[in-house]
């Protein structure tokens, strides 16, 4: 990005390459009608830590250093340039002259715009620096700081709280902000209220990141909604298939009527969109409906969503698509020369799409994909408020035009649930332009289309191919048809009605689909099959004396004279003698000196909505580095007791530094002591073992969304029943949460830290249990690891894998490491994919049986049964 600096030109002072004039020579204070900015330009604070920069991507950004702490959410809007108006109002606009953000301070003739020194952007009322108009809300707590501070939470600015939606959720929902009540968003769909709901995200995100709530209501937004990093925007969701009736305008819960104009989706930018998501943000619980669409005048809008590329764990869930043209789209075509993204976690979408339903490009990392839903219902059914097209006309047009889902350079990514009935293309693998692509699917019903699955020429990576579990593939021209030269597809059990094309398989016909007996019953998730805590306390650490420090990209770290862990731990006692509930960790980093005791029917909750890489609220650990005694010492966190919880954190150890390839030892980060114990939307940095569910008996534990990098091993259970959804391990973890810590930033991360978890982690170990028996043990979906030594161990009978994969594994040949899978139990694993790395085999069963339906691999040899 071009910076611009101030310069004193003769005469009054200028912008150095560009004609904007300013009025006097103070670089951080104009007044109305003396500064504009186009885009690359900038101006700064007087000294110099705070910078207000006009960005290329029409996004007006405020910088702490090289921290945003502000920002129009304008990004993707075509602006170029931020004008603070001679009637006092500072607006962004577009070369055509169109606003796209305002301060809302027009009729402010005298007013000045101040950058001040402790980072606060100010429209005041008066050359005298009068009235505060408008701010930006990102001052710091005094002047001439230094690149790191240190903030005493004396209170939660956002007013956090917990809501109570008016349909069923699988969680307690908190909210940070409403739109509506905070921010003036209007709720009955007369006037547009984007500009109110950007405003929220704006907020939200100048604290750092947590959850902006959208209640039951219609929302017309004209223009798109830019959901920043580490902010999540959150809806009240009825699910579509559980309206009885949907005669009215209301059952849907958050409505979204979406003006925001037509564009052709096939831009290379997507369109224009009701919602932009950027880095680890996400949305859920809306219905998206564009009222002027008509099947007697199509309109191509944009897609509805747009996932940026870059982004790393974007979250979608629970959202309705009433008749979009195009639904979703994550990264671009990697042939624009744009970066790729990771760890997508997309669940719980249904709708009416006419154009393109879900396209996928460009995953470097493994994106996971569940319960998607294309059918012509969805708009045909609504109710006469939703001018509903018969189903007749819209699969008319959608088998003639329509692609429901279309992938690109995509690596391994896990899907189950995806469903969708009379387009012309079901699934699409296009052709490569950085990598092949390779995918495993778990129930996929793609019926009634002329080519249920297309894979064009180079299109698929010929190391793995697809994996086709269950399901059908239903398509009058092409049920299959695989053009990708090397490459194949299996489909154990998968209905194929039409003609096919290519190398396909089957249990029967090739060894690599394996068991014909029947497959397994993939578990679904519900709001019920979900613990939480049945109290509704809440308490935040406003008034506990609890030391937040800054998120910062300077290295600098929280230390144990600033330890938040008597006032957290008062906290969660608190909330215990209450009844339970929710104990919340606004954003920022916590010193935990020694260790957190989370007590039963209590949740210990931070601001992230997924497992995201950056921002939102983070741990750092201290207490038993390199012990002797770790494996009994007391866990980071224990969740001690029934309905005990944690959810929306990262947990960081920065005394472990990888580069002298000898890993610091610590007692486990968290482990569970009760039923229905629970992690959710957690991130793990630099420990040993991550969770230990096992050490005490955990009954119906519960796993959900986990991510990062572990030296021993991701998650050791066994000690009781328990469900684990979508967890992945890897090794760059440590780059992309570190937080710019001198000597863990490093770029090969093969070499920095997957050799030692190629000598020493075993992704999952699932150990027998130490007292009883199990009926029904362990089940994993969406599983990834990295650079492990071992992928999943099993020692705990009747477990069950659906979807598995592991890259790059270690270990030696001869010994029960190196291997996908170790089992002395009984194991059923529905799709897996392997790479070997330096290991020998993709499964090792000395005393146990591995079923198998679907594996592909590298590097065949070895043992397995």
């Amino acid at each position: 990005m071009a910076v611009w600096m101030l310069a004193v030109c003769s005469g009054p002072s200028v912008l150095c390459g560009s004609q904007s004039v300013v009025a006097n020579t103070n670089a951080s204070n104009f007044g109305a009608g003396s500064l504009t900015l186009y885009a690359g330009q900038s101006v700064r604070s007087n000294n110099g830590q705070h910078r207000l920069v006009m960005q290329a991507d029409g996004n007006l950004v405020l910088y702490h250093i090289n921290k945003a702490r502000f920002s129009t959410g304008t990004a993707g809007s075509g602006a170029n340039r931020a004008v603070f108006q001679s009637d006092g109002n500072l607006v962004v606009y577009t070369a055509a002259g169109q606003a796209k953000w305002n301060s809302r301070t027009s009729g402010n003739y005298v007013a000045r715009l101040v950058l001040q020194d402790d980072g606060n952007l100010v429209i005041y009322s008066s050359i005298t620096l009068g009235q505060a108009l408008w701010n930006s809300q990102t001052y710091y707590s005094g002047a001439n700081l230094s690149p790191s501070i240190n903030h005493l939470v004396t209170g939660n600015n956002a007013g956090t709280r917990i809501i109570q939606p008016a349909y069923p959720t699988a969680d307690i929902v908190t909210v940070d902000y409403d739109a509506v009540t905070n921010f003036g968003a209007d709720n009955t769909g007369a006037s547009d209220a984007s500009g109110h709901i950007n405003d929220a995200l704006n907020a939200c995100s100048v604290n750092q990141g947590g959850t902006v709530w959208l209640p039951s209501g219609k929302y017309l937004l004209t223009n798109p909604v830019v959901i920043p990093p580490n902010c999540f925007l959150r809806g009240d969701w009825q699910d579509p298939d559980l309206i009885s009736s949907p005669s009215g305008d209301n059952s849907y819960g958050t409505l979204i009527i979406a003006k925001v104009g037509s564009s052709n989706p096939n831009r290379s930018d997507g369109g224009i969109p009701a919602f932009r998501i950027s880095g680890p943000g996400g949305i859920s619980g809306v219905t998206i409906f564009y009222p002027d669409q008509s099947m007697n005048n199509i309109i191509q809008y944009g897609y509805s969503i747009i996932v940026s590329n870059w982004s790393s764990m974007p979250v979608l869930e629970n959202i309705t698509l009433l008749n979009s043209y195009a639904g979703i789209i994550i990264g671009s075509d990697s042939s624009s020369g744009n970066g790729p993204h990771e760890l997508a976690r997309i669940k719980n979408v249904k709708g009416t799409v006419l154009g393109y339903g879900l396209t996928i490009n460009n995953s470097s990392d493994v994106d996971v994909i569940e319960n998607i839903f294309f059918d012509s219902k969805y708009w045909s059914d609504a109710g006469a408020f939703f001018n509903p097209q018969s189903s007749m006309s819209i699969n008319a047009y959608t088998l003639a035009n329509g692609t429901a889902f279309s992938f690109r350079d995509i690596e391994q990514c896990q899907f189950s649930q995806i469903f969708a009935s009379n387009f012309y293309y079901g699934i699409v693998f296009n052709p490569n332009n950085r990598i092949s692509a390779s995918a495993e699917f778990i129930n996929t019903n793609i019926t009634q289309c002329h080519m249920a699955l297309i894979c064009y020429p180079s299109s698929l990576d010929d190391r793995w191919g697809l994996s086709f579990a269950g399901g059908t593939l239903s398509g009058d021209l092409w049920a299959v048809y695989n053009n990708s030269a090397g490459s194949w597809i299996m489909g154990n059990q998968t209905s194929i009605v039409g003609p096919t094309y290519g190398t396909i398989a089957d249990g029967t016909t090739y060894p690599r689909s394996s068991s014909t007996a029947p497959i397994p019953t993939y578990p679904l998730r519900s709001s019920s099959s979900v613990p939480r805590p049945s109290g509704r306390a809440f308490r935040d650490i406003s008034s506990y004396n609890v030391v937040r420090i800054e998120v910062n990209s300077d290295g600098w770290i929280p230390t144990v004279d600033r330890d938040a862990t008597p006032g957290i731990q008062q906290a969660l006692n608190d909330v215990a003698g209450l009844g339970g509930g929710i104990v919340y960790l606004p954003a920022g980093c916590y010193a935990i000196a020694t260790h957190l005791v989370v007590p039963a029917n209590v949740e210990l909750r931070g601001a992230g909505t997924g497992p995201g890489c950056g921002g939102g609220t983070t741990l750092f650990g201290f207490e038993g580095e390199s012990s002797p005694t770790r494996n009994s010492d007391p866990a980071l966190i224990t969740l001690n007791g029934n309905c005990s919880g944690i959810s929306g954190l990262r947990i960081f150890y920065p005394g472990d530094n990888y580069l002298n390839q000898t890993p610091v030892c610590f007692p486990a980060t968290i482990r569970g002591n009760g039923s229905n114990v629970f992690v959710r939307n957690v991130n793990i940095i630099g420990g040993t073992i991550g969770i230990d569910f096992h050490t005490f008996t955990c009954e119906q534990h519960y796993v959900e969304n986990f991510f990062g990098w572990n030296t021993s091993a991701m998650i050791y259970a066994g000690n009781g029943t328990g469900m684990i959804r979508t967890v992945h391990s890897n090794g760059d973890a440590v780059n992309r949460a570190s937080f710019g810590i001198q000597g863990w930033n490093v770029t090969d991360e093969r070499t920095s830290f997957n050799s030692i978890s190629e000598a020493n982690q075993t992704f999952i170990l699932l150990e027998q249990p130490t007292t009883g028996t199990i009926a029904n043990g362990e089940i994993l979906t969406n599983v990834f690891a990295f650079g492990p030594k071992q992928g999943v161990y099993n020692l705990c009978p009747n477990t069950q894998v659906f979807n598995l994969g592991t890259d790059n594994l270690g270990g030696q040949v001869g010994s029960a490491s190196g291997y996908n899978i170790v089992a002395t139990q009984p194991i059923t694993v529905v799709n897996t994919s392997m790479t070997t790395g330096s290991g020998p085999t993709y499964g090792y069963a000395p005393y146990g049986i591995i079923t198998y339906y679907n594996y592909t691999f590298t590097g065949e040899t070895g043992n397995s049964d």
